[in-house]
């Protein structure tokens, strides 16, 4: 690799357009130099200018994370533009992303985004292809059809694509238009996971592990994939590694590593990892004590659909300190995780019992006895005893005390 980087520099300083793209991704991985991220920005710009367009897309690549340079969505989406119309069908995927996430200023959101990762996978770009299969999985532009699902996954698999194997193997373990089958799942996560850069399918190879799934049950070698995974920044396998060791399970337990794990998790925006580092800022799990900083978090995460994190805003803001407390807003958290949609048996049983007090005491809505029986009722549906158990001592407290700071749970 060394003797390569110093081909492609000194095919690069004559002005070659390929020796400078390649010269470019030498300095992004370090493929026979240190890696440089300057140089690397360097190298793909120098190449961009001239109308390559696999450089055009690194280079607006370079700008969406920050690499180089300081991040620039919509210099980044501008340059994945000049690279789907030179005929580069990375830039076609990249522009589908920016419309489903809303990167850039890119409009249109998920039908804009499936015609994008159509427009790229009709020219067999793998990344491309598992979007799309992705889309059809989740009706997301497109009608859900897990047959079409199955058919891209698979296209983006004959190519060697781990997200695709690895998608194509949560198909198989759930039965997701297949027939059920854990072996082939199996089979599908670990040749993905072995390839080094399949993220997510090491995280399934490596759960595999952690409940004996096909495999012999090895705690030590879900923790060691997790790892894996987590050491190429994907936020699950940063959540994953940081819960073994909270709980001690195939690593030496640490909470504050397990704090530090969540955090990464969190800041990349994965739900079940704010909602985790809120959980340590309210316990002081291998951080300091804050619960401010842990109503932020576990906002974040209860505006993406986390129930347990919009118990726990509401349950941190309704049990403040006087002065501090908004009971209309706890409230507000409660309802929210209370129900899941409109099916309201399957909402956090903790959250249905503290807005069963919210109506029982007025506290933040109007008393309403019926409504609180009902979630009473849903509660108890759940079985979970140490709810009922608080909710039979609170509600066996006629002289409650609002400034108790432990009133919801």
């Amino acid at each position: 690799l060394e003797a390569a980087a110093k081909w492609y520099f000194k095919a690069a300083k004559q002005g070659q357009i390929c020796a400078q793209f390649n010269l470019g991704r030498c300095f992004e991985f370090g493929l026979g130099v240190e890696k440089d991220p300057m140089l690397a920005l360097h190298w793909y710009q120098s190449a961009a200018e001239k109308g390559h367009p696999s450089s055009q897309n690194s280079y607006g690549f370079c700008h969406e994370r920050g690499f180089g340079v300081v991040k620039n969505p919509e210099e980044a989406l501008k340059w994945y533009h000049k690279a789907a119309e030179n005929g580069f069908s990375g830039g076609n995927y990249n522009i589908g992303r920016c419309c489903e996430g809303e990167i850039g200023g890119a409009e249109g959101g998920a039908n804009e985004a499936c015609r994008w990762y159509r427009s790229g996978a009709d020219k067999a770009y793998p990344p491309a292809q598992n979007a799309l299969g992705m889309c059809f999985l989740a009706g997301l532009g497109v009608e859900r059809d897990f047959q079409e699902a199955l058919k891209w996954f698979r296209l983006a698999t004959a190519q060697n694509f781990p997200h695709g194997q690895s998608n194509l193997g949560e198909m198989f373990e759930h039965g997701l238009g297949v027939e059920a089958d854990m072996v082939e799942a199996a089979r599908l996560y670990k040749e993905a996971a072995e390839k080094g850069h399949g993220g997510y399918a090491q995280v399934n190879w490596g759960r595999c592990f952690e409940h004996g799934l096909i495999v012999e049950k090895s705690e030590h070698l879900a923790a060691w994939w997790y790892q894996k995974s987590a050491d190429q920044q994907n936020p699950v396998g940063e959540n994953q590694i940081g819960r073994c060791y909270e709980l001690g399970k195939g690593v030496q337990h640490s909470l504050p590593h397990a704090a530090t794990w969540y955090l990464r998790a969190a800041t990349q925006g994965l739900a079940a990892g704010q909602d985790n580092y809120a959980r340590c800022l309210e316990s002081g799990l291998g951080v300091t004590e804050d619960h401010q900083a842990a109503i932020e978090w576990y906002i974040k995460a209860g505006k993406q659909g986390n129930k347990h994190a919009q118990n726990g805003a509401g349950r941190l803001i309704g049990n403040a300190q006087e002065g501090k407390r908004d009971l209309k807003k706890a409230a507000y958290w409660f309802q929210l995780a209370a129900q899941d949609g409109k099916n309201e048996e399957k909402g956090d049983v903790y959250a249905q019992v503290n807005l069963c007090m919210c109506f029982l005491y007025g506290l933040g809505v109007e008393k309403d006895s019926d409504k609180a029986q009902n979630l009473l009722v849903l509660a108890k549906g759940q079985g979970h005893a140490d709810a009922m158990m608080r909710l039979a001592r609170f509600k066996t407290e006629h002289n409650l005390h609002i400034v108790d700071n432990h009133m919801f749970t």
